[in-house]
């Protein structure tokens, strides 16, 4: 009897282990779920999401084997703002005219934790429409000379608009295409590209595109940081942007830096895109942080640049360069930091320029550089450009005035002679207070009270 219940309990015991085995090998076919429903293809998940709802993947897909409508996976239909978590596996594309994702409808996707690679001729993801913002922990590649970018935004035809989101935690390698009227945002993350630029237009002249950076690292190992060939704004308000040989080349639309540090590297000569000039390849000097070039044929409008604030660092003569522009009418500069000079011409007519050990600043950053260089006795501050007053520099600050404005420092006139601070005949009988009209850098010392370093440079408007 106890036998017969052993061999029961045996086979009871098998027929439940082969039960548990078929159950997991069909959870296996699922590839994603929503809550608690599960589903076996990716595009059937894309279709079923509404608004809020998180699209949460189960295992690594290839596609086309796994994707939708011609091996794309794809999203299309009602707009929907949802969550793609990747879960930590990779969705990886293969094959030519295979996009990884495709966005066509006016959704608002978050795609995060995971892999998105492309091994095909096309891209990770193509957004026809809507917007794909990428964060934590998030990754994208592209093969080594695919034909577009690892994100493409907007379609190189037809009146497409997209948008992508870059933020802390996304990281791109190759670069990001953006035409037609599209947008990208950056505020954290990196675009690496080892083999072109890290984002650019396409010479489109229909639409227009915003480019924004905020924040992040941008970097091309290749050549430009950013390419702008397109009818469009660029803003750059913080960031870095780093470029084997050009920190920004734009040849139509409008340029604004208010911030961020943009460097570029190499030295001679070098040519980017297809842009030519009696029909040679357009050569612009490598090494320069913004390149304006209105000399190539076939860009319609002038690009227009201006430059507020921002840290450039250059390896070329000129840390900016305008081409094909005799009255500097397309650039101009009205703040800054730079390793490098420039045409003064550039420079907006009401701001000044100093030099300060091997730095150039203009308009504010020249404010506010002068008043930290006056607290150091060994400091030497070269005015090169526009009407400068300085007030409270410490003994030993060394003024020296290589323009035609009016320059004085603490009230002594410095013309074409070098100026030296000299130490006050009586300590106790100067006067600490600032001036009512302009603003004094002063020193205030005591045994009770100690006001250091309070400085403000007035630079005034060039008479």
């Amino acid at each position: 009897m106890k036998k017969k219940l052993l061999a029961v309990a045996t086979l009871v015991l098998a027929i439940c282990l082969c039960l548990t085995i078929s159950v997991k090998a069909e959870a296996s076919t699922k590839v994603a779920k929503i809550g608690n429903t599960e589903y076996e293809r990716l595009d059937a998940a894309l279709a079923a999401v509404k608004n809020n709802e998180t699209i949460v993947l189960l295992q690594n897909l290839e596609v086309p084997k796994e994707g939708g409508d011609n091996g794309h996976i794809k999203k299309s239909g009602d707009p929907v703002n949802f969550t793609l978590d990747l879960g930590g596996f990779t969705i990886t594309s293969k094959g030519e005219g295979k996009d990884a994702i495709v966005l066509e409808d006016e959704s608002t996707v978050t795609i995060k934790n995971g892999t998105i690679k492309n091994e095909g001729e096309d891209c990770a993801i193509l957004i026809q429409k809507g917007t794909v913002i990428l964060k934590d922990n998030i990754t994208l590649s592209n093969k080594e000379g695919a034909k577009y970018g690892t994100v493409q935004v907007g379609y190189k035809s037809g009146n497409t608009s997209g948008h992508l989101k870059i933020e802390d935690g996304a990281k791109i390698n190759g670069g990001v295409t953006v035409s037609q009227s599209s947008s990208v945002e950056m505020t954290g993350g990196e675009i690496v590209n080892p083999k072109g630029f890290a984002i650019s237009g396409n010479g489109s002249n229909t639409g227009n595109t915003t480019i924004t950076v905020k924040g992040g690292t941008l970097e091309s190992k290749s050549s430009a940081a950013i390419y702008h060939p397109q009818q469009g704004t660029l803003n750059v308000s913080g960031g870095i942007l780093k470029g084997a040989l050009f920190g920004i080349v734009a040849r139509r639309g409008t340029v604004n830096v208010t911030g961020g540090k943009i460097t570029a590297s190499g030295t001679g000569t070098a040519s980017v895109g297809d842009a030519t000039e009696e029909g040679a390849k357009v050569e612009l000097p490598a090494g320069t942080a913004i390149v304006l070039d209105n000399k190539s044929t076939g860009y319609g409008d002038d690009v227009k640049a201006r430059v507020t604030g921002g840290e450039f660092e250059a390896t070329n003569d000129t840390a900016i360069v305008s081409l094909e522009d005799t009255d500097h009418s397309d650039f101009e500069i009205l703040g800054g930091a730079y390793n490098k000079a420039f045409d003064q011409e550039y420079i907006n007519a009401e701001k000044a320029e100093v030099k300060i050990g091997d730095k150039y600043y203009v308009g504010e950053d020249a404010t506010k550089a002068v008043t930290e260089a006056i607290k150091d006795e060994k400091a030497v501050i070269e005015v090169l450009k526009g009407d400068v007053t300085i007030k409270g520099a410490v003994p030993g600050v060394t003024v020296v005035n290589s323009g035609n404005g009016d320059v004085t420092v603490n009230g002594m006139d410095v013309t074409t002679e070098k100026v030296v601070v000299p130490a006050a005949e009586d300590e106790e009988e100067q006067d600490d207070t600032p001036k009512m009209g302009t603003v004094n850098v002063f020193t205030v010392a005591g045994a009770i009270l100690v006001v250091s370093a309070l400085g403000v440079v007035v630079l005034n408007k060039r008479k």
